[in-house]
């Protein structure tokens, strides 16, 4: 076994049969990459694919020990599940099946079409046993189940994850499924510098709901989101419900209808605390402090001015007339924003840390 295996397709050089062991003679599958990695090794991506972790029952991608998933430099390498949701005479099969090992981290890579609305068709079938991390990838089409499906509860040190990750509007679910036998009252999970388009296919659920009336260790902080709710598409139990939420945006694009169709729309829901918060748009209770969340700084309700929200994928950037910048908490843990651009005093609210992009000029005027 080897700490690093690389992987392409075919047309790159790809094929069961080598060891990849090195990038000129990468295997072809993930079921085979995983196979060969030693504990705690890495999967590196050679190439754009698609890539399909599993094809078919018997190319299925077992994870029989903690593995790194990475793309290589300069590649964007896409992890495609159409094959997968055929499989197993059309009853879909997950991405990747848990066998052992506690985690799976993900890193640089577009993650699509987990659409299998029986849920048998997950990215990962943790069943509650692995810890996912997801870090600069962004999820398109995933319908019929969530990002993560009953992930280990995790810790402190090692959380499940989203980290400056892109969630579009293409992605119709809430973010978990089996959220409550997942976190119960001690689960583990960091959502931070992500962005997320929701437009309620989840009728009447919490869009990320870490079971927030009893977890005090889920942490949503410098995140933006952008949904399209009423309180029928909506949740009585809020929009986002967690331990502690921390330098969130989160608006509303619905306007149709009366006042009375938002009256039981929560925006924020915390266990433990809400700071520096924006919550903008049409929300019966901004922020819900029945679960025993405490008020540190409360949040602000005018338009966040994000750059664009007409047109997909929006662009959760500040406009530099918005009332998030400058208005944040100061988090010593969050260090950069989305881009990777470094945070400083006093923080901005949400996902991007505002850059200016007026052009600079010299003393004669010139550019």
């Amino acid at each position: 076994m080897a700490a690093r295996i690389f992987l392409a397709t075919a047309g790159n050089g790809g094929d069961d049969g080598n060891n990849g062991e090195t990038a000129g003679a990468p295997v072809e599958t993930f079921a085979v990459a995983l196979s060969l990695l030693s504990a705690d090794g890495t999967i590196e991506i050679l190439d754009a694919g698609p890539h399909s972790p599993t094809e078919d029952n018997s190319h299925r991608a077992f994870v029989p020990r903690n593995a790194n998933i990475v793309a290589s430099t300069g590649v964007t390498p896409i992890i495609d599940g159409t094959a997968a949701q055929t499989a197993n005479s059309g009853f879909g099969r997950p991405g990747f099946q848990w066998t052992g090992g506690s985690l799976l981290t993900f890193t640089g890579c577009v993650i699509q079409n987990f659409n299998n609305a029986s849920n048998a068709n997950r990215i990962v079938d943790a069943q509650g046993n692995i810890t996912v991390q997801y870090t600069d990838c962004t999820f398109k089409n995933i319908t019929g189940a969530g990002l993560f499906n009953a992930p280990d509860a995790g810790t402190s040190a090692t959380p499940n994850l989203l980290d400056r990750c892109r969630i579009e509007k293409t992605c119709t679910h809430r973010i978990f499924a089996n959220y409550t036998s997942a976190f119960g009252s001690t689960g583990h999970l960091l959502v931070q510098n992500s962005v997320f388009e929701y437009l309620g296919g989840d009728s009447g659920e919490v869009y990320l709901d870490a079971n927030g009336s009893n977890n005090t260790n889920a942490i949503v902080r410098n995140s933006s989101f952008l949904v399209h709710l009423n309180e029928t598409t909506g949740g009585s139990n809020g929009t986002i419900r967690a331990g502690v939420i921390e330098n969130v945006i989160l608006k509303n694009t619905r306007t149709d209808g009366s006042e009375s169709d938002y009256n039981a729309l929560i925006g924020l829901k915390a266990k433990t605390s809400f700071s520096n918060n924006c919550v903008n748009g049409n929300f019966g209770t901004v922020e819900d402090t029945s679960a025993g969340g405490s008020i540190a700084v409360a949040a602000i309700t005018g338009d966040p001015l994000f750059v664009n929200v007409s047109s997909t994928p929006a662009d959760f950037k500040l406009q530099s007339s918005s009332p998030c910048i400058g208005t944040g908490k100061t988090i010593a843990a969050v260090t950069v924003d989305f881009d990777g651009v470094s945070r400083s005093a006093p923080y901005d609210i949400g996902a991007f840390k505002f850059v200016s992009t007026a052009a600079s000029f010299t003393d004669d005027g010139s550019e």
